[in-house]
């Protein structure tokens, strides 16, 4: 239910809003599933299919053209190898395998695949060779945040506000280890507007970025 005007409820219906619940057509099977600013990624049992806006390549169908039904991505992984997780960004996406690997596609104005550059795009799947081991993803707007196997977190993409847990400001092209949460065992991480927050094995919780509107959930708005 919601806005529709890119297709994003994956019906035959085409008008623009739809305020009733309406089910999903042509996929099945599907065990997560994430939106990002007018588009959907899922994962189901025999693969990850995307619809909906399609401006920035966000679908990694390899073109720039929206889609009103979803399609299950031509991603090739090794034997033995297969996707346990997805996030969509604002207008890109990631996808995490079993083997700890995480894959990119989508707009990457400001880094957002932390790969090094800002630059250049890719309207599929495309290995993030600058991350490894890893077992939690999360996407903002523009920015990510990665949970190693270690408990390491890291950052990057566009960071204002301490969004993404460390000092810089801009785009932060390549994954940053947030100092703040070493030795905290982090196990999970969830981005928000401008603010992310963190959830260590033992239960407790660390907010950091934009606290104008007390997202941090402390006592100050400073």
């Amino acid at each position: 239910m919601g806005k529709n005007d890119k297709g994003q409820m994956a019906t035959a219906l085409t008008t623009e809003y739809i305020s009733d619940p309406v089910q999903l057509s042509g996929v099945s099977g599907v065990t997560q599933i994430s939106a990002g600013d007018d588009y959907v990624v899922a994962l189901a049992s025999d693969g990850i299919y995307t619809w909906g806006g399609n401006g920035y390549g966000q679908l990694g169908d390899g073109s720039k053209t929206d889609n009103y039904v979803p399609t299950k991505l031509n991603i090739t992984l090794p034997d033995g190898e297969s996707f346990t997780d997805i996030c969509a960004g604002g207008r890109f996406a990631m996808a995490l395998t079993n083997l700890g690997n995480v894959y990119v596609w989508g707009d990457n104005g400001n880094g957002e695949y932390g790969l090094g550059n800002n630059d250049t795009d890719y309207y599929t799947p495309k290995l993030c060779t600058n991350l490894s081991n890893i077992t939690a993803l999360a996407a903002g707007v523009n920015n990510a945040l990665a949970v190693k196997s270690d408990g390491t977190v890291y950052g990057w993409g566009f960071s204002r506000s301490g969004n993404i847990g460390i000092s810089a400001g801009g785009s932060v092209v390549t994954p940053t280890a947030i100092s703040g949460l070493s030795g905290k065992n982090i196990v999970s991480v969830t981005c928000g507007y401008d603010f992310s927050v963190a959830l260590s094995s033992d239960g407790t919780a660390y907010a950091f970025g934009n606290n104008a509107l007390g997202s941090l959930g402390v006592d100050s708005l400073n």
